[in-house]
């Protein structure tokens, strides 16, 4: 959703860590555009670790596919 609403390209929006089950904010016009450039979390503190998680996760999966390539296991 994000990708399309804030026009993100496809190399930028693998590098934002958005978790899942955490509701977004965004101010829409009458149109349905984003007014601005930013969204805010409902609850931030919950989106904070929940998109540290995320990251974790995308590092590890980047680890391990480096590892069968490295062994010829691609």
């Amino acid at each position: 959703m994000l990708k399309y609403l804030f026009d993100i390209g496809d190399e930028e929006i693998s590098m934002i860590n958005v978790p899942n089950g955490i509701p977004l904010s965004i101010k829409l016009n009458d149109l349905g555009k984003p007014v601005d450039d930013t969204w805010t979390y409902l609850d931030p503190e919950s989106a904070k670790v929940e998109a540290e998680k995320v990251a974790r996760q995308g590092f590890e999966q980047q680890q391990q596919q480096q590892k069968k390539l490295a062994n010829g296991n691609a």
